[in-house]
């Protein structure tokens, strides 16, 4: 796939600099000096920490065949086209290309659930057909990325996840993306300290689905209805909703789901609506948790609106495994790891602790959380209410880490549970030995920046040596 040097012009309102040196296909582009391929397009942006036209030679070293730059460098003999801004730019190079792309480009967002209905959508959809976000790249330069891969002899599908962190961002994204399908997993408190409160996340989490294209899906949860931004008529909103109450389809299209858990790990799960009808599907052991089925549901729901056979989702479903760090259970000696520290708020630590409480229930269990970032005014009210919600009995014991470890503890303190089996630690080295002295099932759960994947690590190292130890007993 090539990229024409016109196009990029047009679409960025840019021009080119040292433009007879356009003589070499343009087929990717880049953002990190250290990740060039040759044929790259280097994107330099200026941040507060450095400035990206400082890298142009590197750039151009490393096999960058052109940049986008703010300003003309003119001792780098590469091809450079000068636009007012070089983000804003990108966005508007990779809209143009979303834009000639004739197949259907999917767009996920919430507060939680967004990595995993967009790995779960690809896998469904055929991840041969499909162009979806890398790792967790959702912002401005990572939507861009994800636009630019997308080659119509290869792709018949985008998924692409758009996440947020400050308010007024969405609209931008949303409006580079344009959406054939968009889906809302939850809304909930989630980077409210640069957002606000629920009802503006809830604001700006419909912005995505108020961008569908005419004839598109807006799918989201009912709950949703409670926000004012959801009251606000939608076109062509397609709403998931618990089957228990049908009633509530009558002046929308409704997509009903229902699980019917077979034993704690699996179980079947319906999704139905008049565009779709009703179809059944066995999920694998490790779907498990109200809000892991309830992603699945969703990405079901859609695949089968676009057209894949049933027969085609179950086999492909019984593939499905969790995302890293988002719900993966790992076994070492006499412990067993429920692994979901990639990232935490309240619903996403709400839904972990239920989960692991429930898959856990005739084990000991030991409760590692960290504190949630970024939830501004309310983290203090939020990181109670999470301790009130924990069951412990007696043989439980729980570590919690984090500015708001003290809340935590306040709240499991109030909920009746004995301070005895509550340990603060100042830091993961400090929580470490209570881990590997504990036997029975241990929830990993928390902020990012915490580490707490670390953990795991050191549990596996563990294990190698002692594996090692008893390799060099028999030998002896």
């Amino acid at each position: 796939m090539t990229f024409s040097p016109e196009k990029l012009a047009k679409w960025s309102e840019g021009q080119w600099h040292n433009s007879s040196l356009l003589n070499v296909p343009l087929t990717g582009f880049c953002i990190d000096t250290r990740k060039i391929e040759d044929g790259d397009v280097f994107i330099a942006i200026s941040t507060e920490r450095r400035d990206g036209h400082d890298f142009l030679n590197s750039a151009c070293q490393n096999g960058a065949v052109a940049a986008v730059v703010e300003r003309f460098i003119p001792d780098v003999a590469i091809p450079q086209l000068v636009v007012n801004n070089s983000v804003d730019a990108f966005l508007a190079i990779a809209h143009g290309h979303r834009m000639e792309f004739p197949g259907i480009v999917i767009g996920i967002t919430g507060s939680c659930g967004k990595t995993s209905t967009k790995d779960t959508l690809a896998l469904l959809l055929g991840e041969n057909l499909t162009c979806k976000t890398h790792a967790n790249l959702n912002n401005q330069l990572g939507l861009s990325l994800t636009l630019l891969k997308l080659d119509p002899s290869i792709h018949k599908y985008a998924v692409v996840e758009v996440g947020i962190s400050e308010a007024g961002e969405m609209g931008q994204l949303a409006n580079t993306l344009v959406p054939d399908i968009a889906i809302l997993t939850v809304v909930g408190s989630a980077h409210t300290e640069g957002i606000g409160g629920l009802e503006h996340v809830a604001t700006e989490k419909a912005k995505l689905l108020r961008a569908v294209r005419n004839e598109g899906i807006a799918l989201f949860p009912s709950e949703c209805l409670q926000y004012e931004a959801f009251r606000k008529p939608l076109d062509n909103p397609l709403i998931l909703h618990e089957i228990r109450d049908e009633k509530f389809s009558k002046n929308m299209l409704a997509f009903y789901w229902e699980f019917v858990p077979n034993a704690p790990d699996k179980g079947q799960l319906t999704v139905r609506n008049e565009l779709i009808g009703k179809q059944r599907f066995d999920l694998p052991d490790a779907a498990v948790g109200q809000g892991t089925v309830r992603n699945i549901a969703m990405s079901l729901g859609i695949s089968l609106s676009v057209g894949v056979e049933p027969e085609v989702l179950q086999k492909r479903i019984l593939k499905w495994a969790p995302s890293p760090m988002r719900g993966e259970l790992r076994s070492f000696g006499e412990q067993t790891f429920y692994v979901d520290c990639y990232n935490a708020n309240p619903v996403s630590m709400n839904e972990a602790i239920q989960t692991f409480t429930t898959r856990f229930q005739e084990q000991p269990k030991l409760f590692v959380l960290g504190s949630m970032n970024e939830l501004g005014d309310v983290a203090l009210e939020q990181h109670i209410k999470i301790g009130k919600t924990l069951q412990l009995a007696p043989e439980d014991r729980a570590v919690l880490i984090g500015h708001h470890a003290e809340a935590y503890r306040q709240g499991m303190i109030e909920a009746g549970i004995e301070d005895s089996i509550i340990t603060i630690a100042s830091d993961l080295d400090e929580a470490l030995p209570i881990v590997q002295a504990f036997q029975g099932a241990i929830l990993l759960k928390g902020s990012r920046s915490y580490g707490l994947e670390r953990i795991l690590e050191k549990a596996a190292a563990d294990i190698d040596e002692k594996n090692e130890e008893r390799r060099l007993a028999t030998a002896c």
